[in-house]
C-alpha cells in the first residue's frame, strides 16, 4: 500500500536503497520487496554503481524480466538504467537465454516485444516473425502473457515483410479496416465477417464445447461497428438471430451503440415486438437514459407501452429526464403512482414533483428509507438529490452514518476495492453535488472509515480542483 501511494505521489529511491531492499528480500528467502516488484512502483533517482553491481549478480532471466514487466503497472525509470538493462540483455543475456531452447526463445521474444519501440528490438522481431504461423502470431503478439498489445497499425507493420503472416493476419481480421478492404474487396470482406459470426453461432450451439469459438470474432467486432457497410448489411441480421449466444449478440449491440446509437434505438424499438430481447433492449434504454439522448423519446414511449416489465421503469425515468410535459402526461403519471411495479411508481412520483407538485415528496421521501428493495431505495435517493437536495441532506447524512466501518481485515489484500452499496453511492453523489464544507467533511469521514475507492477519490479530487483552480 505504501508503494502504491508512493507511486501516485512520486516516490523516489536511490540505487543503494533499492539494492538494500532486494538484498533483504533475498536474505528473507522471498519475503519483503524484490527489485522487480519495487521498480513497478518506485522511481530511481539515478542509476548508480551499487545498483549496477547488484543487477550483475542477478540471473539473466531475472535481469531481462525487469525489461518485460506488466505495462499497466510500469513507472518510468531513468533512461540510463533502462538503456543499460536493454544493452546488457541484447549483447550478453539474450544469447544465454536463447541457448535454453524454445522456452528461452519465447522469453526473448517477449522481452523484444515489450521494447519494440527500439530499432534493435524491432529488427529482432522482424527476423523472428519470418518463422511465425498465424496461430503463433495470435498467441505471442496479440494475446501475450504480459498484457502488452499491438495496435492494428503496428501489427500491419509487423507482418509487412512476411506475405504468409500478413495473409494470416488479414484472414483473422487483425489489420486496419482499409487494409482489410484492400485485401478482400468489400463484398468478400462482408462475406468473411458474416462467416466469422456464423462460426461463433455454431460454437455456441455445439454441445460440450466441442467447437472452439473463433478468435477472429473478437477482431470482427470493431470492424462490424466502424464500417458503415457492415453495420448496415451484416450486423443487424445477426442481432436478430436468436441462435447466436446472448453474450455475442450483446457484443454486437455494444458496437452498434458505440458507433450508431440512433440505429441501436431503432433496432430496440423493432426488437420489442419479439420475446427474448428484454436484456438487450434494457441495455439500449440504459444507454439512452445515461446519455440523455433527446431523440430517445419514441423509444421510451414504446417501452412504456410495451410488455417488458423490466423496461418500463427505465422508460418512465427517461421521459421524466427528458422533461415530458402535458396534461395527458400528468394524468398518466398520476395513474402510474398505483402501478404494481415499485420502480414505476417511484419514477411517476419523481415526475409529478418535477412538474411542481411538491406534495408528492412526502410520498417519495419515505421510499428512500423504507422500500423493500435496495435498488428502489437507491433510485429514491437519486431523485431526492436531483429534486430536493438541500432539504434531503439529513437523509443523505444518515445513509453515510449507517454504513458499517471497515476494519483492517476488510482492507487485505491492499488492492481490494471497498464496496459501495447502491444507497451509499447515491448518497455520496448527492452530497458531492451539494458540495458545502459540511458535505465534503462527511465524505472525508467516510474515507477515514475505510471507504476510499476510485469513485469517491475522483469526486474529492474534482472538488479540490474546483476550489484550488489547479490539479
Amino acid at each position: 500500500m505504501a508503494l502504491t501511494v508512493g507511486a501516485q505521489q512520486g516516490l523516489w529511491l536511490s540505487g543503494a536503497e533499492l539494492a538494500r531492499l532486494h538484498e533483504e528480500h533475498v536474505r528473507a528467502i522471498g519475503t519483503g520487496l524484490s527489485l522487480e516488484v519495487a521498480l513497478r512502483y518506485a522511481r530511481l533517482d539515478a542509476f548508480t554503481t551499487p545498483l549496477k553491481d547488484m543487477l550483475l549478480r542477478l540471473s539473466p532471466h531475472d535481469r531481462a524480466r525487469l525489461l518485460c514487466t506488466f505495462p499497466f503497472i510500469q513507472v518510468p525509470q531513468p533512461r540510463a538504467y533502462v538503456d543499460w538493462l536493454f544493452a546488457h540483455w541484447y549483447e550478453v543475456d539474450r544469447p544465454l537465454i536463447d541457448a535454453e531452447g524454445d522456452q528461452g526463445h519465447d522469453f526473448n521474444f517477449d522481452v523484444a516485444f515489450s521494447q519494440r519501440e527500439r530499432p534493435e528490438a524491432w529488427a529482432l522481431l522482424m527476423t523472428w516473425s519470418q518463422d511465425l504461423s498465424a496461430e503463433a502470431l495470435e498467441r505471442k503478439v496479440m494475446r501475450n502473457a504480459w498484457g502488452w498489445e499491438m495496435s492494428r497499425d503496428e501489427l500491419s507493420r509487423f507482418v509487412g515483410a512476411n506475405p504468409a503472416l500478413r495473409h494470416g493476419a488479414a484472414e483473422g481480421l487483425m489489420l486496419p479496416l482499409e487494409e482489410l478492404r484492400a485485401h478482400f474487396g468489400d463484398d468478400r470482406l462482408l462475406r468473411r465477417l458474416d462467416s466469422v459470426v456464423r462460426m461463433e453461432r455454431a460454437a455456441g450451439l455445439a454441445p460440450y464445447g466441442i467447437l472452439a469459438h473463433p478468435p477472429a470474432f473478437d477482431w470482427a467486432l470493431p470492424v462490424l461497428g466502424q464500417w458503415n457497410e457492415a453495420r448496415r448489411r451484416v450486423l443487424p441480421r445477426w442481432l436478430c438471430d436468436f441462435e447466436l449466444e446472448e453474450n455475442a449478440r450483446r457484443s454486437l449491440l455494444e458496437q452498434l451503440c458505440d458507433h450508431d446509437p440512433a440505429m441501436a434505438m431503432r433496432w430496440a424499438r423493432v426488437a420489442m415486438r419479439y420475446p427474448g430481447n428484454t436484456s438487450l433492449i434494457v441495455s439500449v434504454l440504459r444507454l439512452a437514459l445515461d446519455s440523455r439522448a433527446p431523440d430517445a423519446r419514441p423509444l421510451f414511449l414504446d417501452a412504456l407501452e410495451g410488455p417488458d416489465a423490466e423496461a418500463r421503469p427505465l422508460a418512465i425515468a427517461g421521459l421524466v429526464m427528458l422533461g415530458e410535459a402535458s396534461a395527458a402526461w400528468t394524468d398518466r403519471l398520476l395513474s402510474l403512482t398505483n402501478d404494481a411495479h415499485p420502480e414505476v411508481r417511484l419514477h411517476a412520483l419523481a415526475g409529478l414533483v418535477q412538474q411542481g407538485q411538491r406534495q408528492w415528496l412526502e410520498v417519495l421521501r419515505p421510499l428512500a428509507r423504507e422500500a423493500a428493495a435496495p435498488g428502489v431505495r437507491a433510485q429514491a435517493l437519486r431523485w431526492l438529490g436531483v429534486l430536493d437536495g438541500e432539504a434531503s441532506r439529513p437523509l443523505f447524512m444518515d445513509v453515510l452514518a449507517q454504513a458499517p466501518s471497515r476494519g483492517d481485515e476488510d482492507l487485505y489484500p491492499c488492492c481490494s476495492t471497498p464496496f459501495l452499496s447502491p444507497e451509499l453511492r447515491e448518497a455520496v453523489v448527492a452530497l458531492s453535488q451539494l458540495g458545502t464544507d459540511e458535505d465534503l467533511s462527511a465524505l472525508l469521514e467516510l474515507v477515514q472509515r475505510g471507504y476510499l475507492c476510485e469513485f469517491l477519490g475522483d469526486l474529492l479530487a474534482q472538488h479540490l480542483v474546483r476550489r484550488e483552480a489547479q490539479p
